[in-house]
């Protein structure tokens, strides 16, 4: 019966957010992240400042996380790291409603994870200010 504890606990945090983000950032630095959608207001939409080994998630009820309000739908983040004081400390990266995004690394060498029920990938980390 234990056995089944972890994965029921799996299948809760999967259902009880639209999504998660993680400061994985191995040098103990802070990032602000930010979901990129239009259709929410710039000042109602998910903006987070997350601590080292801290995560910050967004219930899926709450129509500034995911307008289609389901799973599977892509979204987009604005990761700003803070050890970078330029115009270039801003990434963006895609992962989808009901997963996980894990900024990973150090400054000399960072990048994200999506995860989702079905497992977890390296996802780019691209500038914004570079086409999608």
């Amino acid at each position: 019966m234990l056995a089944f504890i972890p994965l029921l606990l799996v299948t809760f945090i999967f259902q009880a957010q639209a999504f998660c983000v993680h400061n994985d950032l191995k040098d103990e630095k802070t990032i602000k992240a930010a979901l990129l959608d239009d259709r929410i207001s710039v000042f109602r939409r998910f903006k987070k400042t997350i601590p080292p080994h801290w995560l910050e998630c967004c219930n899926p009820s709450e129509p500034t996380c995911v307008v289609e309000k389901k799973e599977g739908v892509p979204v987009f983040f604005e990761i700003e790291f803070e050890w970078k004081q330029t115009e270039d400390n801003k990434r963006k990266v895609e992962c989808v409603s009901g997963g996980r995004v894990f900024i990973k690394g150090t400054e000399e060498k960072y990048w994200a994870e999506c995860e989702t029920r079905t497992g977890r990938s390296e996802v780019p980390l691209v500038p914004l200010w570079a086409e999608s």
